[in-house]
């Protein structure tokens, strides 16, 4: 007894009662079951007897003042009637005593202060309990099965060859600490609004053991790749401290809740049905978006300090897994796991507080009644016809979480992959490795590199040195430079910032109502190549190759864009790089020379069928090599979009990654590339190469002609001058004719061409040494008859060595190649002028000249003969009818063949005589030809001269010139020229040409290996009367000097009389 009257009186009562209960408890134990049994019951069977026997105690009372339009009070339902009347409520108890007596008997279990340590009882009454009874720990909850679990099998066979399966799973769940309750605490408490209840708690206020979560997490990657992989992995977040605020609103109906059937009381969506839902549209959404909800969430907050992350291997095959717990305690140090999870943690109160969760919960309000028993309109198989909520817009806050986390989750990865790779033992790789293992199949012949023919090798030599070469830098960026980066500012192909602009048209990245687009991506350093070194054939089916630049700049556009506020939208630029680069590709290439000579040219017209139809003439390709060392990494970066707190929080982020493994990046890149890449890349085209690549067909261009104005110009550029202006060919002709006119027939700031920088220049003085010379030692005989025998003479031999071409690099104006005609689309218009400026283009060749016998005749004359042009144009429009079938249907394997290549201009129909019929076009010829040389200069000096008039010709040369008959010869040979190659004799051979040509084709269908003409010999040609007169002069000419030569070689012979 305490506090009774006087601590004493307390203390007197207190002790007799402890004394007889001492004398007489047995005795009173001993007597309880008799007293129970005889007392207790009989007087509680008597009360119920009287209780039911009176007829008013077995009537249920109803309450009739529920109002179907009302709402419940809850300030009256949860609360005692004076508590009620303090918040503002009726305090009349109008929905009983029932539900406010709960609520306190449960507060005042779960929130009242436990006397053991100060904190909410909710820990030791019910959380601590349940948890033992769950886990045989007080606080922890573990769930040791699968909670998800899925194997994937990648069902496409190319991407089947770098992984089989994917398989995921979580499993293991552990929540460790969920006793730390602590106050402030609030359950279901009043406010002065009818319809509110707030709710807070606090978590591990007072707790030295942060609540903390485990989850098992399996990744499994299976297959014959090097992306295989087998990790299982704890992934633990604790959260030392926390609070969590929710006011929730809620309307519920007043007859609905009253007459709510018990029942029911299991029912999720009856009480549902007590909230009365705002009216829907047939998509789920509002009306009125301004009408009340029947129960929302009107604050809801939630703030955690001191957040982290963890990973512990279980078991894992990919060595980078075990360093992540390393890198998370970096990031954590240095603040960045706390900004994530405070994003995050924003995220998750802006997108529960948002559209989606309301309107969920709208539909939910909806469908209600049709799934409750009681209601009229209820359907026993009822399916909601609403899909799930349109997801939200997002804030600006959240677009910036998903980059700060995207960046975060990529430079994690990263860390991971290159801890991965530097641990891997690799070793040098042997560009050749698959050419010693290759068997050559028995059933196919395999193209060997090292005997290509030689024009390709040639053709192939000059483009790498076109490439590799430095030139002079057209762009004026440098003096200069080597020649692809020169060719690249030169083309357009770079912006005026040099950089490749790749356009995606807005490609959508996410549709939500904030919709997120890639409008391009910029790659900047293409023009910074250091060295070259391409298409090195190493062996018969092995090419290496080489490179380095100075950098690599990608930066991507992305466009957000509200569709609410167009207004608001707003252009986010990413961009990282790589510095110093060298980069070595090694590749095996097996070409099956059958299917490559078959492969028809139609594959041209359309790009979209040029990769395909190369790639299925291939018998295998292997990446033997892919080495690719970085100098520098320059770190990622994002602007335009975010806020400078989030541009701060990247920028700390992306240096603490670099600053702690920034040397780990670099020394994984090239054991990255040369393990992972290239054979993740060997087994894709393995796999697309035993499906098969097909080549389709393209459609046939309308016309039986190549119409070379739609061929070679820009669709609307063709349709001015007459043609269809459809681009039926495809795009290839233009792109290579703008290519060759810009890059070779245009004209650089001192109008001239830059064909001779660009092209002439690099070739020539890499063959001689001297830029524009061309010089061939090699000796080619013209004659070499022996054992002659005849008149005394034994021998004659002609020869021409020392072959040399200076001053090429003078092509001039007028030069032009393959332009089209306006209103003919079968002619070209063709004109080519060298030896322009002030030096003359010139060739020179020595000549030896033997006779051995008889004293008589027996000479050796060993010359130097020279011709200097300047300024020497020719200009030709031909005619050209190109077969639209013969082209489409035209194999690669004849590209090289003349007389196949011939074939594609459809021979006219000859008489007997070998002439064209009449009424029948020509398909190849010269239309108009004009030539013209500004002046020439010919000369033949001796060497070594045996005949003594030889020496004389130089001054004999020199005389005609003094006369002005080199002048009239030049004036008279052009118009001479020109009369021969548009004469009939000229058509006619030309005509006989082209139909040898088909018939000597083994692939033309008019193919006859017996073909062999015996037309008669063309008539001479029908020249004009100026160049009968040409030849007569040149006759005379040649008839004078030989006789100047022959006199001055017989004056020198000394004789003695004869003696007739």
């Amino acid at each position: 007894l305490i506090g009774f009257i006087s601590v004493g009186l307390d203390r007197i009562i207190s002790t007799a009662v402890d004394a007889l209960f001492g004398m007489y408890e047995p005795v009173v134990k001993k007597a309880l079951p008799n007293i129970f049994q005889l007392l207790v019951t009989d007087w509680v069977n008597t009360f119920l007897d009287d209780f039911m026997s009176d007829p008013s105690n077995k009537e249920c009372p109803y309450s009739s003042g529920a109002n179907s339009d009302a709402f419940i009070d809850l300030r009256d339902m949860m609360a005692p009637p004076n508590k009620a009347f303090a918040a503002g409520g009726s305090g009349a108890a109008p929905y009983g005593d029932v539900v406010y007596s709960l609520v306190g008997i449960l507060r005042k279990q779960l929130i009242s202060v436990d006397s053991e340590d100060g904190s909410p009882t909710i820990n030791s009454i019910l959380v601590d309990p349940m948890t033992k009874a769950q886990s045989g720990v007080e606080g922890t909850v573990k769930f040791s099965s699968e909670l998800i679990y899925f194997v994937k099998e990648v069902t496409d066979n190319i991407w089947s060859s770098v992984v089989e399966n994917f398989e995921f799973g979580l499993s293991d769940v552990l929540v460790e600490n969920i006793d730390t309750f602590s106050f402030p605490m609030a359950l279901m408490e009043l406010t002065k609004d009818p319809y509110n209840l707030h709710n807070y708690a606090y978590m591990g206020k007072n707790s030295p053991q942060p609540l903390t979560g485990t989850v098992r997490m399996m990744i499994g990657l299976d297959g014959d790749s090097p992306l295989s992989m087998q990790n299982k992995m704890d992934v633990s977040v604790k959260m030392p401290t926390g609070q969590v605020v929710a006011k929730l609103f809620a309307k519920i109906s007043e007859t609905r809740f009253l007459d709510f059937p018990l029942k029911n009381l299991m029912n999720l969506s009856c009480w549902l049905a007590t909230l009365p839902a705002p009216e829907m549209d047939q998509t789920g959404r509002r009306v009125d978006d301004s009408a009340n909800a029947g129960v929302a969430l009107e604050q809801f907050l939630m703030a955690f300090t001191g957040m982290s992350i963890d990973f512990q291997c279980v078991t894992c095959s990919s060595q980078g897994i075990w360093k992540v717990s390393n890198v998370l305690m970096t990031l954590q140090t240095a603040g960045m796991t706390e900004d994530f999870f405070a994003r995050l943690t924003n995220f998750a109160v802006d997108f529960i507080q948002g559209d989606w969760v309301q309107s969920f919960v709208d539909q939910s309000l909806a469908d209600a009644p049709k799934s409750c028993p009681h209601y009229d309109v209820y359907e026993e198989n009822f399916v909601s016809p609403y899909g799930l909520p349109e997801f939200p817009a997002l804030s600006r806050d959240d677009i910036e979480f998903f980059l700060f986390s995207g960046l975060m989750a990529t430079e994690v990865l990263a860390v991971v992959a290159a801890e991965s790779h530097v641990s891997f033992n690799t070793e040098d790789s042997d560009p050749l490795s698959k050419q010693s293992s290759f068997n050559l199949p028995q059933d196919k012949p395999i193209v060997d590199f090292t005997s290509i023919p030689p024009l390709i090798d040639l053709i192939l030599g000059a483009l790498k040195k076109l490439v590799s070469k430095e030139v002079k830098d057209a762009s004026g960026l440098k003096d200069r430079d080597i020649g692809l980066n020169s060719l690249l500012r030169r083309t357009g192909l770079l912006n005026d910032d040099r950089s490749l602009v790749i356009p995606f048209d807005d490609m959508a990245l996410i549709f939500l109502e904030t919709e997120v687009f890639l409008k391009e991506v910029r790659i900047q350093g293409l023009d910074t190549f250091t060295s070259i070194n391409v298409v090195d054939i190493i062996g018969p089916q092995t090419i290496l190759n080489e490179v380095a630049l100075e950098r690599l700049q990608i930066e991507a556009d992305i466009l957000i864009q509200d569709s609410t506020a167009p207004e608001n939208d707003e252009v986010m630029t990413v961009s990282f790089g790589l510095e110093n680069i060298q980069l070595t590709l090694g590749l095996f290439l097996a070409v099956d020379e059958t299917l490559m000579k078959e492969l028809e040219l139609q594959f041209l017209l359309d790009i979209g069928h040029i990769l395909p139809c190369i790639m299925s003439i291939f018998h295998a390709i292997e990446m033997t090599e892919f080495s690719m060392t970085v100098g520098n990494i320059v770190r990622p970066t994002i602007s335009g979009f975010v806020s400078s707190e989030v541009s701060n929080s990247i920028s700390k982020l992306t240096d603490t990654i670099f600053d702690n493994y920034g040397p780990v990046m670099l020394e994984s890149i090239p054991i990255l590339t040369d393990v992972t890449i290239k054979g993740v890349f060997n087994n894709m085209i393995e796999a697309y190469i035993k499906e098969g690549f097909v080549c389709p067909e393209s459609e046939t261009p309308p016309g039986q002609f190549f119409d070379f104005r739609d061929f070679f110009l820009p669709p609307t550029e063709a349709k001015e001058i007459g043609a269809l202006g459809t681009s039926p060919y495809g795009p290839i002709g233009d792109m290579l004719k703008s290519l060759l006119d810009q890059e070779l027939l245009s004209l650089d700031s001192n109008g001239i061409p830059v064909i001779n920088d660009r092209v002439i220049e690099p070739l020539t003085e890499d063959q001689s040494g001297i830029k524009g010379d061309l010089n061939f030692e090699t000796n080619l005989n013209l004659v070499d008859a022996s054992d002659l025998n005849f008149a005394g003479i034994e021998k004659i031999v002609a020869q021409i060595s020392n072959l040399k071409f200076e001053n090429l690099n003078t092509f001039g104006t007028p030069l032009l190649l393959l332009d089209p005609v306006p209103l003919n689309g079968h002619l070209l218009d063709n004109g080519i002028t060298i030896g322009a400026g002030n030096e003359p283009m010139r060739t020179s060749v020595g000549l030896v000249f033997e006779i051995e016998g008889d004293s008589m005749f027996a000479m050796r004359n060993q010359m130097d003969i020279r011709l200097d042009l300047n300024t020497a144009s020719v200009l030709g429009v031909i005619l050209a009818k190109i077969s639209v079938d013969g082209f489409m249907n035209f194999p690669l394997g004849d590209i090289l063949t003349p007389e196949c290549l011939l074939s594609l201009f459809p021979y006219p129909k000859l008489d007997e005589e070998g002439l064209r019929l009449q009424g029948v076009s020509p398909s190849l010829a010269i239309e108009q030809l004009a030539i013209d040389i500004a002046s020439w200069g010919f000369n033949v000096a001796c060497t070594s001269c045996s005949t003594a008039g030889m020496n004389d010709l130089p001054e004999i040369f020199n005389t005609l010139k003094e006369a002005g008959a080199t002048d009239a010869l030049k004036t008279r040979m052009m118009p001479l020229v020109t009369d021969f190659l548009e004469s009939d004799y000229m058509q006619t051979s030309i005509d006989r040409m082209l139909e040898t040509s088909a018939k000597s084709c083994q692939n033309h269908d008019e193919y006859d290996e017996q073909f062999s003409p015996s037309y008669p010999m063309p008539g001479l040609p029908s020249l004009s009367l100026n160049s009968a007169e040409t030849l007569i002069f040149v006759a005379l000419a040649l008839v004078e000097t030989v006789a100047v030569v022959v006199a001055q070689s017989h004056l020198s012979v000394e004789v003695s009389e004869s003696d007739p």
